[in-house]
C-alpha cells in the first residue's frame, strides 16, 4: 500500500521503491524462516528437552495438527505475499497525473 498510495510516480521515486521492495522481500523470508523454526522450538520448551527431542519421533505426534497448518499457512501466505510484491510499481493505478 505504501509504495502504491505513498511514493510519487516517475524516476526519482524508482530507486527508493526498488529498496522498499527489498526490504519488504528480506522481511517476508525473516518471518517465513522464523516462522519454520517456531514449531521445534515450541516442542523443545513442551518437553523440556534439548535438540536431541528433534528427532524423536514421539515429539511430532504429541504436537496438534492445528499447530502445523498454522505454521504451514502462515509461511505459504508470506511467500506468496513475497512473491506477488514484483517490483512495487503501481500496477493501473489512476492516482498519478499524466
Amino acid at each position: 500500500m505504501f509504495l502504491a498510495l505513498l511514493l510519487p510516480a516517475g524516476r526519482d521515486a524508482d530507486r527508493g521503491r526498488v529498496r522498499l521492495v527489498r526490504t519488504a522481500r528480506y522481511g517476508a523470508l525473516a518471518t517465513a524462516v522464523t516462522w519454520t523454526l517456531a514449531l521445534p522450538l515450541t516442542a523443545m520448551y513442551q518437553f523440556g528437552g534439548g535438540p536431541g527431542i528433534l528427532t524423536d519421533g514421539d515429539t511430532w505426534t504429541t504436537l496438534a495438527i492445528p499447530a502445523y497448518a498454522v505454521s504451514a499457512t502462515v509461511v505459504l501466505g508470506i511467500g506468496c505475499a513475497a512473491w506477488l510484491i514484483r517490483d512495487g510499481r503501481r500496477a493501473g493505478l489512476a492516482l498519478s497525473s499524466p
